[in-house]
C-alpha cells in the first residue's frame, strides 16, 4: 500500500508531463492521417486545409478537436472538491479577465523589448527572438477571419483546457496549491520552445493559473488568453500598424490594474462562520 503511494505522484508527473506534449503528438498524428487519406482522394478540401501557406487552416480543424479532447479530460481530472476563495459574477469575471489579458500585453511588450535590446547579443536569445519573429510572420498570413478564429479563439480555449484544466488538475493530485500553479505555468512556458517566448509565457501561465485556482473557474483564464492572443493578432495587421505605439503604452499602462487584481486575488481567503460552518467566499 505505501509503496503505491509512493509511485501515485510519479505517475501523475509523468502524466502531466505527456499531457504538455500531447499538442504536438496529436498534431502530427492528424497530419500524416490527413496527408494519408488525401494522398489516396486528391480532395480539395484536404489540399486547401494541409497548405503550407497558411497554418490557421489545419488549426480551425485540429483545434476543436482537441478542444473535446481536453475538455472531456478536464470534467474528469479537476478537482470537483476545491472551493474558491474569489467568486466572480459574470460581469465582473468578463471585465477582469480582459483587462489581465491587455495588461499581460504590456508585460510581454516590456519582456521582449528587454531582450531585443539589452539581452540580443548573447547568441541564444538572439535566435530565439529569430525563431519567434519567423513564427508569428508564418501565422500572420493568409485570412484575417482564419488568423482570429484560430489563433486568437480557438488556440487560447484549447491551451487553458489543456494546461490549467488537465495539466493543473494533474498536478493537483500531487500536491495541492501553488505548486500546480506553478509547474503547470513552467510546463506551459517550455512548451513554447523558444526561450524569449518560454519566459512571458510561463509569467501569463503563472497569473492564468492563479486566477484560476483562486476562482476554481476556467472560464476567467480563457477569456484572458483569448483577449491576449486577439490583440496580438489584430496587431499584425498592416491597418493597425499606425496605433501600435499607443496600443503598446496602453498595454504596459493595464499592467498596474492587473498587478492589483491579481494582489487581490491572492490576498482572498474563505471565511469561515464557526457558528453555522457554512463558508463565505470573498
Amino acid at each position: 500500500m505505501n509503496s503505491i503511494k509512493k509511485i501515485k505522484p510519479i505517475l501523475y508527473i509523468l502524466l502531466a508531463l505527456a499531457a504538455s506534449a500531447s499538442v504536438i503528438i496529436l498534431h502530427n498524428i492528424l497530419f500524416v492521417f490527413l496527408s494519408y487519406i488525401f494522398n489516396i482522394t486528391k480532395a480539395p478540401i484536404l489540399e486547401w486545409l494541409l497548405s503550407a501557406d497558411n497554418y490557421n487552416r489545419f488549426d480551425i480543424l485540429k483545434y476543436p478537436l482537441m478542444i473535446l479532447l481536453f475538455y472531456f479530460l478536464y470534467k474528469k481530472i479537476s478537482n470537483k472538491q476545491a472551493k474558491p476563495d474569489v467568486s466572480w459574477d459574470l460581469k465582473k469575471g468578463i471585465i477582469f479577465s480582459i483587462i489581465l489579458g491587455i495588461g499581460f500585453g504590456g508585460i510581454s511588450f516590456l519582456w521582449i523589448n528587454f531582450a531585443q535590446y539589452a539581452l540580443s547579443g548573447v547568441k541564444f536569445i538572439r535566435e530565439s527572438l529569430e525563431i519567434m519573429d519567423y513564427s508569428n510572420k508564418s501565422y500572420s498570413q493568409g485570412a484575417a477571419l482564419l488568423l482570429i478564429l484560430a489563433g486568437g479563439i480557438l488556440g487560447p480555449v484549447m491551451e487553458e483546457l489543456l494546461f490549467r484544466g488537465v495539466v493543473f488538475g494533474l498536478l493537483e493530485k500531487v500536491k495541492k496549491g501553488w505548486f500546480a500553479v506553478f509547474f503547470s505555468a513552467l510546463l506551459f512556458g517550455i512548451a513554447h520552445m523558444t526561450f524569449v517566448q518560454s519566459v512571458y509565457t510561463f509569467i501569463m501561465g503563472f497569473i492564468a493559473g492563479t486566477i484560476y485556482l483562486k476562482t476554481r473557474n476556467i472560464l476567467w483564464p480563457v477569456i484572458m488568453h483569448i483577449t491576449i492572443n486577439t490583440v496580438a493578432s489584430l496587431s499584425s495587421f498592416s491597418q493597425f500598424q499606425s496605433y501600435l505605439g499607443v496600443l503598446e503604452k496602453f498595454t504596459v499602462i493595464m499592467t498596474i490594474p492587473l498587478l492589483i487584481i491579481v494582489y487581490k486575488a491572492v490576498k482572498s481567503r474563505k471565511k469561515i462562520n464557526l457558528k453555522n460552518t457554512a463558508l463565505d467566499y470573498v
